[in-house]
Parts: C-alpha cells; structure tokens; sequence
C-alpha cells in the first residue's frame, strides 16, 4: 500500500488502545486529517518493518503516553 499519512499515532495497546482509536477517529471524521494507527493500517508482513515505514511516511508523529507507557522501555526489544 503507498499511502502517506499525516499523522502516525504511536501507543501501548494494553495502555491506551481506546484512546489512540477516539484520537484516530476524531482526526479522521472530524478534521480530515489522514492518521495511522497499527489496527487499521497494517497488512500481513513483517510488522517492525510496517511500523517504521509508516512513521517515516507521516508528517507527525503523535504519541500516547500513560503512567505505565514507559516502565517496559528498558527491555530489549521494546518498541517505545
């Protein structure tokens, strides 16, 4: 898919899953702002490499943080 976004939504599922979607859904219906967020953009395939590509390809990166969002950030692997 060669869709630009202008907005890429980056969030912990267990932390902010309702949130990032009201935020999506608001920008999209709302404003006419085109976001990404990762239940609704991404396709079969290599997952890390999606994410990157899609965050490369938006104009801004808006990021959804809680009390909990960067305990895990620490561990190898973590995505945050």
């Amino acid at each position: 898919m060669n869709k630009d976004y202008e907005v890429f939504i980056s969030y912990r599922h267990k932390d902010c899953n309702p949130l990032a979607k009201a935020l999506h859904d608001r920008l999209l219906y709302r404003y006419h702002i085109n976001a990404f967020r990762d239940d609704e953009g991404l396709h079969f395939g290599d997952f890390r490499k999606q994410l990157i590509k899609y965050n490369k390809r938006s104009r801004f990166l808006l990021l959804l943080l809680t009390p909990e969002t960067l305990t895990r950030c620490h561990l190898e692997g973590d995505w945050i």
